[in-house]
């Protein structure tokens, strides 16, 4: 978790810089677009939801739900002053991965942003596993019925390929130009690795391609998003009335 922590901190810090406004002023388009998404979503009288990695952008309407615990691998005191006249609103740190402190079948949704790709290390095999056990823990802390809401930037099949046959080289390019190691899935894939992990615990009811808006927050700097061969897949994925452990 330490190592977590250090590796957010290089490149999501918001202490030191406004990484939250930034991205948010940058891909305006694409936060509303998914805002209204979630929203259509939630539960309409309110509910209680998990929202994991958000790195302080709440882009959706959080004053209707009973309760919001928003969840991270470190989060900054900024955030949390950002929120504190919030009675609804909680804050946690915690591993996607492996949510040890949060309680199975509590919440009655739980969402995930432009996070899967971010659980990328040294290994594919690893690397796949790791998106695996988020899926599994996000189902694990839903409520039968409950839905997992996924926004994830996804890419074109032939760069996923290139992905995989420069796995390592990629990883290493992250290194130099100092930025998190990424690994990101196309739609389609992602939706196969979905369905397979969560078989006969979930179901994935809807996939959409919401895009990327006109701009991108790319180290550090607006650019824009048709030099990029990335996109936005909105997933909703219903966990089962009745499940069996993993």
């Amino acid at each position: 978790m330490n190592q977590a922590k250090d590796k957010f901190w290089e490149f999501f810090d918001d202490e030191h810089r406004e990484y939250a406004s930034e991205i948010m002023d940058a891909e305006a388009e694409y936060y509303e677009k998914s805002a209204i998404l979630i929203n259509h979503d939630l539960p309409d009288w309110g509910g209680v939801v998990l929202d994991i990695g958000n790195g302080g952008i709440i882009n959706y309407d959080y004053k209707k739900l009973k309760k919001l615990l928003c969840a991270d691998i470190y989060v900054s005191e900024k955030t949390k002053q950002k929120y504190r006249d919030m009675e609804n609103i909680a804050f946690v740190e915690t591993d996607i991965t492996n949510m040890k402190n949060i309680k199975d079948h509590v919440y009655d949704a739980v969402i995930v942003q432009k996070v899967i790709h971010h659980l990328a290390v040294p290994s594919y095999t690893e690397t796949k596993r790791n998106a695996v056990r988020a899926l599994r823990e996000c189902i694990r802390v839903l409520k039968p019925s409950g839905k997992l809401i996924i926004c994830e930037s996804t890419v074109s099949r032939w760069f996923e390929l290139l992905e995989i046959v420069f796995f390592p080289l990629m990883l290493k390019m992250c290194d130099l130009i100092k930025f998190d190691k990424v690994y990101q899935y196309s739609p389609k894939s992602l939706e196969k690795l979905m369905r397979s992990a969560l078989k006969g615990k979930a179901t994935v009811e809807r996939v959409q391609d919401i895009g990327m808006g006109k701009h991108v927050l790319f180290l550090g700097r607006k650019l824009p998003s048709r030099i990029l061969p990335c996109s936005v897949t909105y997933y909703l994925v219903k966990k089962n009335r009745k499940v069996n452990k993993f």
